[in-house]
């Protein structure tokens, strides 16, 4: 095996001494009806330095993000104690001598920014490209707890299609990779279904995880007219209990949403307020000539109102 790399390492033969992911491991050997699965090809690596040079991303790398905070610390600690696991590699598939990463695409970059020309590597052999697709996707979702919601969305979508599986045996699945339960798993492979502005607001928590899956049954035109009502009122996202709602219309034009989030709701008429009654003194001054005290003077105008009442009811008219 040795004598097929140019490279000096460290050739362990078909040793488990420095064993790949035990959570990848299990899954790969759950794809259904793969003749692979009984291959041994897990066991079949070998651990060798090799060059930076000769390494290539996984082609879905760019699922993952890379949280330059973490990368950091990472390359310190590389610079400090060099690297303690293994990438996970296999040959590659179309550029002959050199080898594709299947999981270590972090401590690639941090061996890189810390000076580093060569990584121990455990390079495996007669690794299909579905079972490369389940590790890699295995890793990340197992060993990573940064991941942003679509990223896990995305990772948990394509072990369910590289399983072959669907529905709730899918997420039965999916769920041993990682460390959520099932209900979890659920959530997030439904948020595979929002268009990316939505998604983005998940990713940036302005809308939960929870409130995400609630819409993910909406077409992309009501997801787009959701958008535009939560601009229109300049609000950042909306709760799980008005995603619900919002889900369970009947229709999803921009006017029905908005009434379902933003109802308009009826001021009540206000009861007339009884008035006071005020005189201004100045106008009536005439009619109380001889009157000296303000007692004399309403008791004048009780006598005058008394008077002109008891006219209008025998209906003369006159006081």
């Amino acid at each position: 095996m040795s004598k097929n790399f140019d490279f000096k390492g460290r050739l362990t033969g078909n040793t488990f001494g420095q064993q790949m992911n035990t959570q990848a491991a299990s899954v790969v050997s759950a794809l259904a009806g793969r003749a692979s699965k009984d291959s041994g090809w897990a066991k079949k690596f070998q651990v060798l330095d090799i060059p930076l040079t000769k390494l290539h991303e996984y082609p879905e790398q760019n699922v993952f993000s890379m949280d330059e905070a973490e990368l950091e610390q990472l390359t310190e600690n590389v610079r400090a104690s060099g690297i303690l696991q293994p990438l996970i590699v296999r040959v590659h598939p179309t550029i002959q001598g050199d080898f594709e990463i299947i999981a270590g695409h972090r401590r690639r970059e941090a061996a890189r920014r810390a000076g580093m020309e060569t990584v121990p590597c455990q390079v495996y052999m007669g690794m299909t490209d579905e079972e490369a697709k389940t590790v890699f996707y295995a890793t990340n979702m197992g060993q990573r707890s940064e991941l942003l919601p679509s990223e896990r969305a995305a990772g948990y979508k394509a072990l369910a299609e590289v399983l072959r599986l669907e529905g709730s045996g899918a997420v039965n699945e999916v769920a041993k990779i990682g460390s959520e339960g099932k209900r979890t798993v659920y959530r997030y492979m439904r948020l595979v279904n929002l268009e990316k502005p939505l998604l983005d607001k998940v990713d940036k928590k302005e809308i939960s995880v929870y409130a995400g899956a609630a819409l993910a049954d909406l077409t992309p035109v009501a997801q787009m007219n959701l958008l535009a009502v939560l601009e229109q009122h300049d609000q950042d996202g909306i709760t799980e209990k008005a995603a619900k709602e919002v889900a369970a219309l009947q229709r999803h034009d921009v006017e029905t949403i908005e009434r379902c989030l933003f109802p308009v709701r009826e001021k009540k008429a206000a009861a007339p307020k009884a008035g006071k009654l005020k005189l201004n003194p100045k106008r009536f001054d005439h009619y109380f000539v001889g009157l000296d005290t303000e007692e004399e003077k309403l008791d004048y105008l009780e006598a005058a109102l008394i008077a002109y009442s008891t006219a209008q009811k025998k209906g003369d008219g006159q006081c």
